[in-house]
């Protein structure tokens, strides 16, 4: 039988962080493999509430086995602090630096 692992799934849920205070890149658009979009993420783009997150946990029978645990806040402000014992594989996607 597999080790019971356990997920960590950290999220803000608050979309983009506000940025203004850092330097923007010169081309201020966004870019996706080698096309432009043209488009700059403001503060709140690509939100999601964290009841979405918990609705699919639970659509695919993983609610209640506890075996995830859901850190919400920004990276710096949740993982030092949660107690991750040992990792097996590490899967990290912030939007920007400072997300």
């Amino acid at each position: 039988s597999s080790p019971q692992r356990v997920l960590w799934a950290a999220d803000s849920f608050k979309g983009l962080p506000d940025d203004s205070k850092f330097q923007k890149s010169k081309t201020k658009s966004f870019v996706i493999g080698q096309t432009n979009t043209g488009y700059e993420g403001k503060k709140g783009d690509f939100s999601s509430a964290r009841h979405v997150f918990e609705d699919n946990i639970k659509r695919n029978g993983l609610w209640g086995t506890n075996r995830i645990n859901i850190l919400e806040g920004w990276f710096n402000d949740t993982i030092p602090k949660a107690h991750i014992g040992a990792i097996s594989f590490l899967r990290l996607d912030g939007d920007i630096y400072l997300s």
